[in-house]
This record gives structure tokens, sequence and C-alpha cells, in this order.
């Protein structure tokens, strides 16, 4: 029964939610004016940039595990099983960069060839 009552107040916000942002913008879909906040003009730019994101966000991710690694590899203290717990995150961060480095070879690769492609038409 708690269940049910609180399944039906969340279910009643979430539809209060959505009636209420509906007429925030309005009933009529001719007066809603929605500029573009994408700084790109197409496609092919978006996706680059947010490939670049999704690779410096990767190469941060990297120095924080080889950080982590390199810390945790000396705070063992003879310890084996720390010892195996750091090397196998310095391992996995060095998989990691390079996947990241191959993802960066091939969206350099294929940024041009796709402006080519596009651009050609």
């Amino acid at each position: 029964m708690i269940i049910k009552n609180k399944l039906f107040e969340f279910s009643s916000i979430i539809l209060l939610t959505i009636f209420n942002i509906s007429k925030a913008i309005g009933a009529n879909t001719n007066d809603v004016n929605i500029k573009n906040q994408v700084k790109e003009s197409d496609i092919i730019s978006f996706l680059t940039r947010m490939a670049s994101v999704l690779i410096i966000f990767g190469a941060i991710v990297f120095m924080i595990m080889l950080l982590y690694g390199g810390f945790t590899y000396l705070t063992a203290a003879g310890n084996p099983e720390n010892e195996e717990k750091a090397k196998k995150t310095l391992i996995w961060a060095v998989i990691g960069i390079i996947i990241i480095s191959g993802a960066f070879i091939l969206e350099s690769y294929f940024q041009g060839n796709l402006k080519n492609i596009f651009n050609a038409n």
C-alpha cells in the first residue's frame, strides 16, 4: 500500500511538471522560437568537437589512474595483494591511453576525410 502511494505521488509530480513545462513554453508551437545553442554549423564539426572533449576527458582519467596506481604501488609496503592491485591499475591505465591514442588518430583521419566527402557534394 505504501509503495502504491509513493508511486502515485511520484507519477503525479512528473505529470504536473510536464504539464507546467508545456504550459510555460506555450500551447501553440508556432510561438516557440528555439535558438541553436550549439556553436557548430554542421554535424561533422559537432562530432569532431565532442570526440576531442571525450579524448581530453580520457587523458585526464588516464593521469588520475596513473597517479593512483603509482601511489598504491608505493604504499603497498611489500603486501603482494596491494602490489598486484597497483600493477593491474597501471596496466589498465596504459591500455586505456593506447585506446585513447587510437581514437585520437582515427578522429584526426576521419575528420579530414569526412569534410572532403561532404563538401564534394
